[in-house]
């Protein structure tokens, strides 16, 4: 039987809609014209590139669109005159016949032993042969069964004294397989529970900015949004809340929606919702709602404050200085009075830099003198009283009043220390 009209009618089906082929089209076209046809076909991809497929196949051919072109599909050449589609996304690698030309050259030199086949396997896998590599391996270990390296790459552990796949060694621990790795069931329900719970954090995030559109917007909707958002009560909306909050471009909110935040969040006692009432009590211009923040944090929150505010006594900005002092007066806290003393004055010092001017002096004669530069650099240091530090003192010692003088406040906290034998600390 002539193979030239089984060739021909191949050739016409492979053609038609050949945009929209697919690989099971191939197959398709393969079974009608006879099975006699598959050898002939393909008998003429000796030397050309591989398309490796997700479904386990390959095919041979010269590949006439892949990689740059935009299309959706790959074009293999199989002969002159005959060219097969296939889905871009049913193909999991390219390898090119000149890598695989070269691969057979380096296997029929490399010598059959443990350091020629491992080094052939090290070649294989530096180019992306896995498949290769992964038979030289197993030829090392035929050799050497108590090969590390080649044992490892083929994933095997060692157990005592002889060595196991890992799918066994994790199946006796009770581990499963998981993104790439082995891990415990418990594990992997965490993370699915991560997952979960972020999911929900990422859908209260929506739905609150959803409400708080609707509110600023007015009309009918408004009073149902007000309601929504009053009434929430989940600890997965605390993020959303907090951002609310402290983010910059919501400054501008009405008074009675930004005390909601504040109001919503102090209802929550976790540390994720002390935070943004924290930042707030020192970040926030409005004094409104600085004090609801710190009514808040009096009520959980307040050692957190505290030790988010006295480290900011210390801080070359003034401005952070006052700041501290303002909200540690609303948290007075006996713990921190020599703190506070040692931040009634600072020190701040400023540098101005010198103009880089340059003069030019003339002489007698009315020629050039000589060149002057600007001046160096000049440094200032400014002691600057702090008011809301000396109130938040008076707050803790209300019973006296020694201004800014650090000396007197010092011998009057000492000999409070020396004569009281109870707990000077905040009851909490």
């Amino acid at each position: 039987m002539s193979l030239l009209p089984l060739f021909l009618a191949f050739q016409t089906v492979m053609r038609f809609e050949w945009k929209n082929f697919r690989l099971t089209r191939c197959v398709q076209s393969l079974r009608w014209v006879g099975v006699a046809a598959v050898p002939f076909c393909f008998q003429f991809a000796a030397a050309a590139d591989t398309l490796e497929l997700t479904h386990g196949t390959s095919v041979a051919g010269n590949i006439r669109q892949f990689e740059n072109d935009p299309r959706p599909y790959a074009l293999v050449q199989l002969h002159d005159g005959l060219r097969i589609a296939i889905r871009k996304s049913d193909v999991r690698k390219t390898r090119d016949a000149e890598l695989i030309a070269q691969y057979r050259q380096l296997a029929a030199r490399a010598p059959d032993t443990v350091e020629g086949q491992y080094e052939m396997a090290r070649w294989c896998t530096k180019n992306s042969l896995s498949d290769h590599s992964e038979f030289h391996m197993r030829r090392v270990i035929a050799i050497d069964p108590e090969h590390g390296p080649a044992r490892e790459s083929l994933d095997y552990v060692k157990r005592r004294d002889e060595w196991i796949p890992r799918k066994q060694w994790a199946r006796e621990r009770g581990l499963v397989r998981s993104a790439g790795r082995y891990q415990l069931p418990e594990d992997l329900a965490m993370q699915a529970e991560s997952k979960e719970v972020d999911i929900k954090v990422k859908a209260w995030k929506r739905d609150i900015a959803r409400w708080r559109m609707a509110y600023l917007r007015g009309g009918d909707k408004a009073g149902e949004a007000l309601v929504a958002l009053r009434a929430i009560d989940s600890p997965l909306a605390v993020p959303a809340l907090g951002d609310e909050l402290t983010n910059p471009r919501n400054q501008n909110q009405p008074h009675a929606l930004r005390l909601l935040w504040i109001q919503l969040l102090g209802q929550f006692a976790m540390p994720a919702a002390v935070e943004p009432l924290v930042r707030v009590g020192v970040q926030e211009n409005d004094p409104v709602i600085r004090e609801a923040a710190y009514e808040r944090l009096q009520n959980y929150g307040y050692q957190s404050a505290v030790r988010t505010y006295v480290p900011m006594l210390k801080s070359s900005n003034n401005a952070e200085v006052n700041q501290a002092g303002r909200a540690l007066s609303f948290l007075p806290d006996p713990e921190i009075r020599f703190a506070l003393v040692d931040a009634l004055v600072t020190s701040h010092t400023t540098t101005k830099r010198p103009q880089h001017d340059t003069n030019v002096t003339l002489g007698q004669n009315g020629g050039a003198g000589g060149l002057s530069m600007g001046a160096k650099a000049t440094s200032r240091t400014d002691h600057l009283r702090n008011p809301h530090v000396l109130s938040a003192l008076r707050e803790i010692a209300p019973e006296v009043d020694f201004q800014y003088d650090k000396d007197r406040w010092r011998q009057y906290f000492a000999q409070q220390l020396g004569s009281y034998q109870g707990d000077m600390r905040r009851d909490q």
